[in-house]
């Protein structure tokens, strides 16, 4: 079972290719008077999770919106601790994008059965 936080960020990453620097604007939603330092943090560990789930993964894009390249493993785990890709990219820049899995869409619609 997934947290609430997490199950937000994978609807994210269900729904698009969603930059990391999103995720904590995501959270904003449940947690209005949470800091963006306190915000990003808990992004930070949901990302953690989720990725060690195997429910999303990472890639790279070239802004804005281009091609996208798959981060292995070790990749994934150093773009999550590397705080330049939590910020928003430069225009024609370089950025890192979550997606979710076909574990982490399975994992999404059990959430929602979950709870209704």
């Amino acid at each position: 079972m997934i947290s609430e936080d997490e199950r937000v960020l994978l609807w994210a990453a269900v729904e698009d290719v969603t930059g990391m620097w999103e995720a904590e604007w995501e959270l904003r939603s449940r947690r209005p008077e949470w800091s963006n330092d306190r915000l990003r943090r808990c992004a930070h560990v949901s990302l953690k999770e989720l990725l060690r789930l195997g429910y999303i993964e990472l890639f790279t894009c070239q802004e804005p919106y281009g091609q996208l390249t798959a981060l292995d493993a070790t990749d994934s785990t150093r773009a999550i601790h590397d705080l330049q890709w939590w910020e928003p990219p430069a225009f024609e820049g370089i950025s890192v994008r979550f997606a979710a899995t076909p574990a982490g869409r399975a994992a999404y619609n059990e959430s929602c059965e979950e709870r209704s």
